[in-house]
């Protein structure tokens, strides 16, 4: 378990994830569970889909490898099997569309809006776009923004970026003939798939 409270980190390269190595980012305190600030444990998860990772996430805090609490859970669909998963696991479990009456701008920031809007009183110190399909606006960056100047929004992306950013990854991946693929941890940054990587 890691607290940002040093805004260093260090891209973890191919090689390592091929030789199965292990190694720990210079610069990042490292703290046993019980140390961590309760409020700096609380997390929102924002996701589409099936919730495959809001599974791991759940299943590291119950094993103790992950000091966090999750405070909600939210999709902008209302099928999304990660609402399911939330509501019976006992986390509140929020449905937010987007007006499609809205123009584009408009109703990505109107949406992020009545998102901030219902985080406001669960008062999460991180997001975690697990499985989240949608390209979020400076104001949501912004309004995740540590006093240090790092963004405190995270994303699971499908592939090892810089390679394959965007949609459809796997896809990508698997057209262009490459040998090697995995997940990138990185916090988000106004770029889409952009910002420090953290795992």
């Amino acid at each position: 378990v890691y607290t940002p409270n040093v805004p260093v980190w260090t891209t973890v390269m191919p090689q390592a994830a091929i030789d199965g190595a292990r190694y720990r980012p210079t610069g990042v305190t490292y703290l046993a569970a019980g140390e961590v600030n309760q409020v700096d444990k609380y997390r929102a998860i924002l996701a589409s889909g099936r919730g495959s990772n809001l599974d791991a996430i759940l299943k590291a805090i119950q094993e103790g490898s992950l000091a966090a609490r999750i405070v909600a859970v939210v999709s902008d669909q209302p099928e999304a099997q990660a609402l399911e998963k939330a509501q019976k696991a006992g986390i509140p479990a929020l449905c937010i569309r987007p007006d499609p009456a809205l123009p584009l701008e408009k109703r990505r920031q109107d949406h992020e809006e009545r998102i901030l809007s219902e985080l406001a009183p669960l008062q999460p110190r991180f997001l975690v776009m697990a499985g989240y399909m949608r390209v979020v606006t400076p104001r949501l960056i912004e309004a995740f923004r540590s006093e240090r100047g790092y963004s405190r929004i995270v994303n699971v992306h499908p592939s090892l970026l810089p390679a394959f950013p965007g949609v459809e990854s796997y896809r990508q991946a698997f057209e262009h003939g490459t040998q090697l693929s995995g997940v990138t941890v990185h916090l988000v940054e106004l770029q889409v798939d952009d910002g420090p990587i953290c795992a």
